[in-house]
């Protein structure tokens, strides 16, 4: 009996301490190009708009690092639903403190999962040129792909100084800053932290119950 109460015990323990980090992501956009192309008319919301073609959850939100050394500016990102509420924000920092993948700098959001079906928006406020955009020319990156579970719509943008849905069309691919993270479903990967503590815990247990035995 007092096996399986510490088996359970740990087994709980262990899964509790598991968190949003340690699961797997991948980003919605993918492309080759490592230098974009300038903005020579800001201030504008760039983005664009997107079908969840399954439910997905989305963890982070990004933008664009020509060269990948580091952002002039820092950009706030929102995530907006086809009827224009804010659903989620965060503020991508300068230089080199928001963690880079691939060509893409981050920053982590309050989980939000997305209908299946429905079409959202992603948006970065780009104030001024100083962070070229994903492009080599307003036709578009090179070799622009998207997750399944993501279907591409268009560029969108909207004018102005504060970050704003970006639900008006810009035509195709074209031109746009950031990008999303997708949480991958059934890649828990236990963060080392969360094993040793699984374990400590289960060995704290156990050892009060073997004193119990003894006074027994």
């Amino acid at each position: 009996m007092n096996r399986l109460l510490i088996g359970s015990i740990a087994a709980t323990l262990s899964l509790a301490a598991l968190s949003p980090s340690a699961m797997a992501q991948t980003p919605a956009y993918s492309i080759d190009d490592t230098v974009g192309l300038t903005l020579g008319n800001p201030p504008f919301t760039l983005g664009s708009i997107f079908t969840a073609n399954t439910a997905v959850t989305v963890t982070d939100i990004g933008v664009f690092d020509s060269s990948q050394d580091g952002l002039v500016n820092s950009y706030p990102v929102g995530l907006w639903d086809s009827g224009g509420t804010l659903l989620a924000s965060g503020v991508v920092s300068s230089g080199t403190g928001s963690p880079l993948t691939n060509q893409f700098r981050y920053v982590g959001i309050s989980p939000v999962t997305l209908t299946a079906g429905m079409q959202y928006a992603v948006g970065a406020l780009f104030l001024t040129g100083n962070d070229p955009l994903v492009s080599t020319s307003f036709t578009g990156p090179t070799n622009f792909f998207t997750d399944s579970r993501i279907g591409f719509v268009t560029n969108s943008y909207q004018a102005g100084s504060s970050l704003s849905a970006p639900f008006t069309s810009g035509g195709g691919v074209g031109y746009f800053g950031p990008n999303f993270k997708i949480m991958d479903s059934g890649t828990i990967v236990p963060e080392p932290g969360a094993i040793a503590f699984g374990v400590l815990a289960a060995g704290s247990i156990a050892g009060l119950v073997a004193r119990k035995r003894r006074k027994a």
